[in-house]
């Protein structure tokens, strides 16, 4: 935030389907341990740490202590990651930049477990920031800004927006099930989607909240015609998407998926990427939609009601009836805009476009 205004914003949804989708095998590893992401299990309190002993780990009366380090890596588009020329030029603003962070209940996060008779609460809170060394022709470039009044100065950037478009949507075990949502929520400049679907969050039943399930069909259609028409998911055109759109997958062997009993796998977030092709940049502008623009725009999803060989997602329709919620998340392009006044103060703001 900067005076008031949003400059990025994103919420769990968004950055654990990113992060799962599109880190390698060895950022997982990492990934997991980082935000303590292990299937939720039924372990005596104070045991050894491990993987599968997640409710000792957070558990304040065993012998642990009930201490854990939680963290989460933030990308967004002044990340290095995407650009060492897009940084967030905090130096010649006039004031300071907010980092703004909502924390869930309690409730929605742990669930009582063997000898545990509290929940976790959060002890500290704060932002970690790495300072390096630019590359010469990098730091020549940096040092080249000029604000001058009345002269904006303006980066490519990218803004995030999860919406749950159907909630609660009754699903029966062997029967596909067909959800038509408007899609009218979003506007701007929108250059990809990201569509998935898990049991309606409940976590004290469910043990889980991330874990998408397998789609058959995704169609995006405006004024009644397909503009996206995914219609053969169930048969590996799934994991075609995945390779298309450069995200991992776990293989039917992969029974464990390769961790810790960790039951999510990336090939249930299904991206509809409308980039040049093999564009995977945040911060590019090779292609997008202005979906302020469509006409009518709407969301087809079929949940498939059985077993496709090829698909490797979680599959709760085979099993038992569960409802289900539809998420997408849209990445829409912004450029940020420094600002310079008459008096030589600097302002930084976020231009949809």
């Amino acid at each position: 935030m900067y005076n008031g205004s949003v400059l990025a914003k994103m919420d769990p949804y968004t950055i654990i389907s990113d992060l799962w989708k599109h880190a390698s095998h060895r950022e997982k590893v990492k990934l997991q341990e980082m935000l303590g992401a292990f299937d939720a299990t039924s372990v005596s309190s104070g045991t050894t740490h491990s993987g599968v002993d997640q409710a000792s780990r957070w558990n304040p009366g065993n012998a642990l202590g009930g201490i854990c380090d939680y963290y989460l890596p933030l990308e967004m588009w002044f990340s290095s990651k995407h650009s060492p020329n897009r940084g967030l030029d905090l130096s010649v603003l006039a004031n300071e930049c907010v980092l703004e962070i909502d924390v869930e209940s309690t409730g929605n996060l742990f669930k009582k477990s063997g000898t545990m008779t509290t929940l976790p609460t959060l002890l500290n809170c704060s932002a970690i920031c790495y300072l390096t060394e630019l590359d010469m022709e990098t730091e020549k470039q940096f040092r080249n800004l000029q604000y001058s009044a009345g002269t904006p100065l303006t980066q490519l950037a990218f803004d995030t927006s999860h919406v749950i478009v159907a909630s609660n949507q009754a699903h029966t075990a062997g029967a596909n099930t067909v959800i038509d949502v408007k899609l009218n929520q979003f506007s701007g400049q929108v250059y990809k989607l990201v569509v998935f679907a898990t049991m309606t969050d409940d976590f004290q039943t469910n043990n889980h909240r991330v874990r998408p399930i397998v789609l058959n069909e995704i169609q995006i259609k405006a004024t009644g015609s397909n503009i996206v028409n995914l219609d053969n998911l169930n048969k590996k055109e799934d994991i075609l998407e995945a390779y298309v759109n450069g995200g991992d997958m776990y293989g039917i062997n992969q029974v464990d998926y390769a961790f810790d009993l960790i039951n999510c796998n990336p090939q249930g977030f299904y991206e509809i990427n409308f980039k040049h092709p093999q564009d995977f940049s945040k911060v590019s502008a090779s292609g997008s939609v202005a979906f302020g623009q469509l006409s009518v725009p709407s969301l087809r999803v079929v949940i498939g009601g059985k077993i496709a060989y090829g698909q490797q997602s979680n599959n709760i329709a085979s099993s038992s009836n569960h409802p289900v919620d539809v998420h997408v998340v849209a990445y829409s392009t912004t450029l940020m805009s420094y600002n310079t006044n008459s008096s030589g103060s600097t302002n930084i703001r976020s231009i949809m476009n």
